[in-house]
């Protein structure tokens, strides 16, 4: 997630509702230091007490895990949730100006769903604590003031929403601007809300009486799906009831693929529930089990398990019950639920809470849970491969059920262990013998990635003929990592064969030398370096230093690199080709918080190619690109005139952070109202520093992420 600006002030900004779930809160203090353990689905909340215009600086030292860090202020209303792009190791900074005094929250939880984050570590310190300096409350207050232009400008964006006429792109607009706006205007919000849920149930009736195709069914799925999602956390109730009466005819849903798309959506609303209403989760779980053998109630029982665990072990109770009634190699969606609940079960076993000795119990009971690896065990003991090579249904299910009997000797040896050598025949019988397959191969391949290089040249001189080049080419690809590319390059070039893999390895690794420069921060050097490279090749390699200069990069050589990577791509204001724009508007996005007035010299005379492009694409839409549909662009097929868009949007929308007035002067110059709605909405997104995922199902994104 892109970094957002760190100070962190408290007024105007957008508010939510408390969460649930959390931990006791632990007291900061001016010399707090404190390192814990956080696993999945967790919440650690800390506080402290702030006068009014106090400074506080807290840093969150992450240690194997992606922490997320929200900030609430004394009324409860959230604030801020910060979380950088450093992946699970580096430091969260978050620096606080009391505007109110008060004791203010702070809440450290997973990045990731429970289902897929993995335990680590963090230490929480307090950096500063003290008053403000009059520099840092000035600050504050023009942050107040674009704040306030972002709210204003959001408003407008809302009241010209109707110029959209798709309904999936209106009712997409609709639920991003609700989302945006629900904090500061509930009541214009849930209008807005209102107007996408009318659209989505007309669309679904003016196709009632017939099948949808799978392009018309794709977008009904997806419209549901967004209002469902921004509604749920307000009013489940409703989301519950919307979802109901917009349900697609079953023939429309069935027809493609065992997945059924309307299970996936009512689990996904579920999963939502259980975050403010676990009751009424379990209940909505409980409705879906008596209906469905669906693998996503596993994902459903996992959320409810970070919520109430009394209630998440009722439903593996009954999820275990159920999977009991079938004949699993007769039923592969059973089949694949009973082995699921099986190794859910198994790893909510050995789970422990920080600072906390007690082991809480299994989300099935002893009993349960061996009963139902028995049953999964003496259905595989039973069945029969098919002599023909033939793959029918039931043999899909066997190998479900040996997969996850395979990952289960202990359970063998406890609960069968007299069947332990029949259950590992079957498993070979139906999965095939481990390390057969490509030994040869395998042999030759772990040589060239593992051994001494020499020995490993010496392996692969032995290997077939048809092997060699690419073992050549993986030793001297281990070689450039370790740092010697000139020693990787003198072996592609003497020993690779085939001229064209020979060519192409000798471009790559010298392209692993402007990586391996940039990453040692030698940018002068990867400069130099990407400036050997035809102009068509800079394109890519550019990125590499765009990725090291960031806002804390001193100025001076933040100007010069930058300008140098401008004139390694073109010397003109205007770009030649698409992938000029877009990097060129990746400089300007870079430049904006050493020099937005350079930015923006950047960026304005490519907002008005961008106004020609637009115009030209009208007269070449369906010429072999499709670019608008119904006269609005199309943002999901990657088309260069939708990249240009999102590059825009994101240039706009950073640079309103350092001079809004301009970046909406230069936003209001876009000709097309469908881009220039949208790169509004970017730019109130970022002023107001609000964070919302991405819709990544439609292409509809955030600055940025079109």
């Amino acid at each position: 997630m892109r970094r957002l600006s760190l100070l962190v002030c408290l007024s105007l900004v957008p508010t939510a509702a408390l969460t649930t779930g959390q931990s006791t809160a632990t007291s900061l203090h001016s010399d707090t230091r404190i390192e814990r353990t956080l696993s999945p689905a967790e919440t650690h909340s800390y506080t402290i007490n702030l006068e009014r215009d106090q400074y506080l600086q807290l840093a969150i030292e992450q240690r194997g895990i992606d922490v997320l860090v929200r900030v609430f202020q004394p009324d409860g209303k959230l604030l801020r949730e910060l979380d950088s792009s450093n992946g699970d190791e580096g430091v969260e900074q978050v620096e606080v100006i009391a505007e109110a005094a008060g004791t203010y929250r702070f809440e450290v939880s997973p990045l990731e769903d429970a289902e897929t984050s993995a335990k680590g570590k963090y230490e929480i310190k307090v950096i500063a604590l003290r008053k403000a300096t009059a520099e840092e409350l000035q600050i504050r207050k023009n942050v107040n003031i674009r704040k306030a232009k972002g709210l204003a400008l959001l408003i407008e964006t809302s009241q010209n929403l109707d110029q959209f006429h798709l309904p999936e792109t209106r009712v997409a607009m609709q639920v991003r601007t609700a989302l945006m706006l629900w904090p500061t205007d509930e009541k214009r919000a849930s209008s807005l809300l209102t107007q996408a849920m009318d659209i989505v149930r007309q669309a679904i009736a003016d196709d009632a009486g017939h099948d949808l195709d799978y392009q018309d069914f794709q977008t009904a799925m997806r419209m549901r799906s967004q209002v469902i999602e921004a509604l749920a956390p307000h009013d489940p109730e409703a989301a519950l009831k919307f979802f109901h009466a917009t349900q697609v005819r079953g023939d429309s849903a069935n027809q493609y693929g065992p997945d059924d798309p309307e299970l996936q959506l009512e689990s996904s609303l579920v999963n939502q529930v259980a975050a403010a209403d676990p009751k009424r989760a379990f209940e909505m779980a409980e409705d879906m089990l008596k209906r469905s053998y669906s693998a996503s109630l596993v994902g459903n029982l996992t959320h409810l398990a970070a919520r109430d665990r009394t209630l998440a072990g009722r439903l593996a109770h009954d999820m275990a019950k159920k999977v009991k009634e079938p004949e699993l190699i007769k039923n592969a969606e059973a089949a694949f639920l009973a082995t699921s609940l099986l190794q859910t079960a198994r790893a909510s076993k050995g789970a422990k809470t920080d600072g906390d000795n007690t082991q809480p119990s299994g989300l099935l009971t002893d009993d349960e849970f061996r009963d139902l690896f028995l049953k999964v065990l003496s259905e595989l003991l039973e069945y029969t491969r098919p002599e023909q090579n033939t793959y029918p249904p039931e043999y899909v299910a066997a190998r479900n059920l040996a997969s996850a009997v395979a990952q289960m000797t202990p359970e063998i040896k406890t609960y069968a262990a007299d069947r332990a050598n029949a259950a590992e025949k079957k498993i070979a019988e139906i999965m095939g013998p481990a390390g057969d397959a490509g030994g040869e191969w395998q042999r030759y391949q772990t040589a060239a990635a593992t051994g001494p290089v020499e020995t490993a040249l010496e392996s692969v001189q032995q290997a077939p003929l048809q092997m060699r080049d690419f073992l050549y080419q993986q030793v001297a690809n281990r070689i450039a990592s370790a740092g010697d590319i000139p020693r990787a390059q003198e072996i592609v070039a003497d020993r690779i064969t085939n001229a064209t893999q020979r060519k192409q390895a000798l471009n790559a690794l010298q392209q692993q030398r402007v990586t391996s420069a940039a990453e040692k921060g030698n940018l002068e050097e990867a400069l130099r370096l990407i400036g050997k490279f035809r102009p068509a090749e800079r394109i890519n390699l550019i990125g590499q230093i765009l990725d090291r200069i960031g806002p804390d990069f001193k100025k001076s050589l933040a100007l010069q690199y930058l300008e140098q990577a401008r004139n390694l791509v073109t010397t003109s204001v205007r770009a030649e080709d698409a992938g000029q724009m877009v990097t060129l508007l990746a400089i300007a996005r870079t430049l904006a918080p050493h020099d937005s007035n350079r930015s923006f010299q950047i960026t304005e005379p490519l907002v008005d190619q961008f106004n020609e492009i637009s115009a030209a694409a009208v007269t070449l839409n369906g010429f072999g690109q499709q670019y608008y549909t119904d006269g609005e662009l199309i943002t999901a097929n990657e088309n260069p005139v939708a990249q240009t868009a999102d590059q825009l949007s994101d240039v706009l929308a950073t640079l309103a952070m350092f001079d809004f007035d301009r970046a909406r002067k230069v936003a209001d110059g876009i000709v097309r109202s469908d881009v220039r709605l949208r790169v509004w909405l970017a730019i109130a997104e970022r002023a107001m520093e609000i964070h919302l995922e991405p819709d990544e199902s439609d292409g509809n994104y955030p600055a940025g992420q079109w």
